[in-house]
C-alpha cells in the first residue's frame, strides 16, 4: 500500500514523434492505500477529428497498436498524406464509444488528483505524449513528479534476488518473473495497463515467486515465439529449433526437490531466452522497439 493514488497508465499513439497523438488511452486507477479490490478501469479511443492522421500519423506506429482493426472509426480515415501506402481492407472493427481529444484529456487529468504516481512501461512516453496536448487545451494534470517504470523496478527486483544475465526489454523481463506477456492483449492500452498493474502486484509480494512459474512463464514464452518462426530464414529456424531443445532439456533437469538446482535453473533457462530472443527475432526488432517502450 502507498500513501498516493497510483494511475497504470498506457496510450496507443499515431508515431514516435513529437507531435505525436494518442488514439487511444487507458489507465487503471487505484486509490491511496487500496489494493486490486479498488481498482477501478478506465479505457477511450479518441474521436479521429481530433488525430489528423494523415498529417501526424505513422502506419508503422498505428500498425503496432492495431489501429485498423480496434479503432472503431477506422474506416472514416483518409488514406492520403503520410498514410497513402496504407492497405486497409475496410472491414469495420467492433462498435464503440468515442471521446474527443479534450474529453480524454480531462478525464486522465482527474484521475491524477491528489499526486498520484504514474506508473507504466517507460511511463515518460505516456507522460510527454498527453502532456503537450493538455497544455494546449488548459489542462493541468496532478500526477507526481516522479513516475515509476514497472519492468526497470522488476528488473531491480529479480537482480537483488541474484539473478544474472537478466534482459533488459520489458517483455522478457516480465517472462523471467513469471508473468507473460502473451497471456494479454498486449498493444491494446488497458491489456498493457492490465499487464503492468500484475507485474508490479507480484514484485511487490512480501513472499518470494515460485521459481518453477518463472521457467513454466518463460518456456510458454518460447512456444509463442516459436509460433512466429515462419518469419525467420531456414538458419534461423535451425538455430530456433536447437535453442528451443537446450530449453526443454535445461527445464526437464531441474530437481524441484533442489532448491539451488531449481534457482540455477530458473537463473540459466532466464539468460538462454533473452539471448535467443534477441539474437534471432532481429527482423522484427524495430516493432518491437516501439511497442515496448
Amino acid at each position: 500500500m502507498t500513501e498516493r493514488p497510483r494511475l497504470w497508465l498506457d496510450c496507443e499513439t499515431s508515431s514516435l514523434a513529437d507531435d505525436r497523438r494518442a488514439w487511444e488511452v487507458a489507465a487503471i486507477l487505484r486509490p491511496a492505500g487500496g489494493s486490486r479490490l479498488d481498482d477501478v478501469e478506465f479505457s477511450w479511443f479518441v474521436d479521429i477529428e481530433d488525430l489528423d492522421l494523415p498529417q501526424f500519423g505513422d502506419p508503422v506506429s498505428l500498425n503496432i497498436g492495431g489501429f485498423w482493426p480496434r479503432h472503431p472509426q477506422a474506416a472514416l480515415v483518409p488514406l492520403t498524406g503520410r498514410l497513402a501506402d496504407v492497405a486497409f481492407d475496410g472491414r469495420v472493427p467492433p462498435p464503440a464509444q468515442v471521446f474527443s481529444e479534450r474529453e480524454v484529456l480531462e478525464q486522465v487529468a482527474e484521475l491524477t488528483t491528489g499526486r498520484a504516481v504514474v506508473h507504466g512501461s517507460n511511463p515518460a512516453f505516456d507522460i510527454m505524449t498527453l502532456l503537450p496536448r493538455m497544455s494546449a487545451y488548459g489542462i493541468k494534470p496532478g500526477w507526481h513528479y516522479h513516475p515509476e517504470d514497472v519492468p526497470s523496478t522488476a528488473r531491480g527486483w529479480l537482480l537483488g534476488r541474484g539473478y544474472r544475465n537478466v534482459p533488459h526489454k520489458s517483455a522478457l523481463i516480465s517472462v523471467v518473473c513469471g508473468i507473460n506477456p502473451a497471456d494479454y492483449e498486449r498493444h491494446s492500452a488497458l491489456g498493457d495497463c492490465r499487464w503492468l498493474r500484475d507485474l508490479s502486484d507480484l514484485i511487490e509480494r512480501p513472499s518470494l515467486t515460485d521459481p518453477l512459474a518463472a521457467v513454466t512463464a518463460i518456456a510458454a514464452h518460447a512456444r509463442v515465439v516459436a509460433d512466429g518462426l515462419d518469419t525467420f530464414t531456414a538458419e534461423g529456424k535451425d538455430d530456433a529449433a536447437q535453442w528451443l531443445r537446450v530449453l526443454r532439456s535445461a527445464v526437464d533437469s531441474v530437481d524441484v526437490d533442489e532448491p539451488a538446482d531449481l534457482r540455477y535453473g530458473v537463473v540459466n533457462v532466464g539468460a538462454w531466452s533473452a539471448l535467443w530472443i534477441e539474437q534471432m527475432d532481429r527482423q522484427s526488432l524495430a516493432e518491437r522497439e516501439v511497442a515496448d517502450r
